[in-house]
């Protein structure tokens, strides 16, 4: 019995080695669903980096200011900015940012003065910053940018007097002043392609040039816009 044991496993053994296994074909795999190849999304963001190191960016900017500007307690400015930037990997880059940005305010006393404020700034800082991919095209960064500002106000008054006739008198007078600018994005970043892409960040900037009238600048706002890397 254990002779003829031996004898039926060597001789399974030989026959499960020398036939291997193949999957049917012909008539057992004519009704079966063909497969169809999945081509997945182009993903841009890690090899946008290191293709093309090369970047320019365009952006509108609001920052609501926190500082005494024109006799207020805050100031709300609308500007633009340029910005040219090289990658040094997939995730660092330097930039050299020129940024610009007004304000305006009016207000009138008791019906015969009136007041007008007009608030530019201007800005030249270079910076790095950090990117990281989130998922695909979507990327996260943060940046930051210390450099020069130069900011210029106007204002003036406008007196009406009463009496023999109308009579109005003008004054006008204008300052400028230069002062360390410091700006910091915190936003997210979406490929459109290899070469372009959109983004949005919250911007946070300050200056410490004071021309007459007007204390050192500090705010937030947003910062969006595109860019075209080559």
């Amino acid at each position: 019995m254990k002779k003829t044991l031996i004898l039926a496993l060597a001789l399974a053994t030989g026959v499960v080695g020398a036939s291997p296994y193949y999957l049917p074909t012909g008539r057992y795999t004519d009704d079966l669903p063909g497969r169809r190849p999945v081509t997945p999304a182009p993903v841009y963001a890690a090899e946008a980096a290191v293709a093309n190191p090369f970047g320019i960016e365009i952006a509108g900017t609001y920052t609501h200011i926190f500082n005494d500007a024109g006799y207020d307690e805050s100031i709300d400015t609308w500007g633009a900015d340029a910005t040219i930037s090289y990658n040094i990997d997939s995730n660092w880059s330097v930039n050299l940012r020129l940024g610009w940005a007004t304000a305006s305010e009016s207000e009138t006393y008791m019906e015969y003065d009136k007041w007008d404020y007009r608030l530019n700034n201007w800005t030249i800082a270079p910076g790095v910053r950090y990117t990281t991919e989130l998922d695909g095209n979507l990327s996260f960064f943060i940046g930051a940018n210390i450099g020069i500002g130069i900011v210029d106000s106007t204002t003036t008054w406008t007196d009406t007097f009463t009496g023999y006739g109308h009579q109005i008198e003008r004054e006008k007078w204008t300052s400028n002043a230069t002062g360390f600018v410091y700006s910091v994005d915190l936003g997210l970043r979406y490929n459109l392609s290899e070469n372009f892409y959109m983004f949005g960040a919250i911007h946070i900037w300050g200056t410490s040039a004071a021309p007459v009238d007007t204390e050192t600048q500090h705010g937030a706002g947003l910062r969006i816009g595109m860019g075209l890397s080559f």
